[in-house]
């Protein structure tokens, strides 16, 4: 009888500290219920991701609920030139989790605004991808090219995305940053050349490949010194700068 009411305690115990661990980090646990419900590889071709990114339904800002639009400062005039380029994708917010380039996911690139928080996922309320699948494109090709020179790929992950015009001023981003219009990643880099710890020499591998092969003159790379941070974006031309 004592080892009954000893297990049941235990196991409520176990159900409370379950539960707790979902409210406070709710999306690692629902991307491992996402792992498990569907079929989600690594992606690791241009195509692969093209095929992913042409299934889904797109819109334009202007077609996007209006009280979005006015929320997220879309229809800023301030920022139209930007925000006009943009095309989301539309995903249910269960599917946020599905993988496009390598392992990272939907989530690593979509803004986290008040929107994308509030949507249910339970309810596989819908929320809005603004980035510019050039820029994913990219971003696998450096995986590759890290791959083919025996690195790890994995120690690339995303700090940012998409940003809406009100998420980039909130979190101090240039007034008309290339993650608007979502032609820009940041990118964390952790121990690329696997010697067991992060250095300087790891960033400057991603920062050469991305010089010399992935954005060359096509694009903008931040390189922020002192910093595990990269920024790369699809902007059409060349741009670099050091600091943030």
């Amino acid at each position: 009888m004592k080892l009954t009411v000893r297990l049941t305690i235990v196991s409520i115990l176990v159900l409370i500290l379950l539960g707790a661990l979902y409210f406070l980090f709710p999306s690692k646990w629902q991307s491992v219920y996402y792992d498990l419900m569907n079929e989600n590889p690594s992606i690791n071709s241009v195509e692969e991701f093209r095929d992913i990114y042409n299934g889904f339904e797109k819109a334009q800002a202007h077609q996007l609920p209006i009280h979005y639009q006015e929320k997220s400062l879309l229809n800023s005039s301030k920022f139209q030139k930007l925000t006009q380029k943009v095309l989301y994708v539309v995903i249910p917010k269960r599917q946020v989790y599905q993988k496009v380039a390598g392992h990272v996911r939907w989530v690593d690139l979509i803004c986290k605004d008040e929107l994308f928080k509030n949507a249910g996922f339970w309810k596989n309320e819908t929320v809005y991808c603004g980035i510019n699948p050039k820029v994913v494109e990219k971003l696998i090709l450096l995986q590759n090219a890290l791959k083919e020179h025996d690195y790890d790929p994995n120690a690339l992950t995303v700090k940012s995305g998409h940003r809406t015009p009100l998420k980039n001023q909130q979190a101090g981003g240039a007034g008309l940053s290339r993650h608007i219009a979502g032609e820009a990643i940041d990118i964390r880099i952790g121990d690329i050349n696997q010697d067991g710890k992060y250095t300087d020499d790891d960033k400057q591998i991603v920062l050469d490949l991305c010089e010399k092969q992935i954005i060359k003159n096509e694009g903008g790379i931040g390189l922020y010194p002192g910093t595990r941070s990269v920024h790369i974006d699809v902007r059409g031309h060349r741009a670099r700068w050091d600091s943030y």
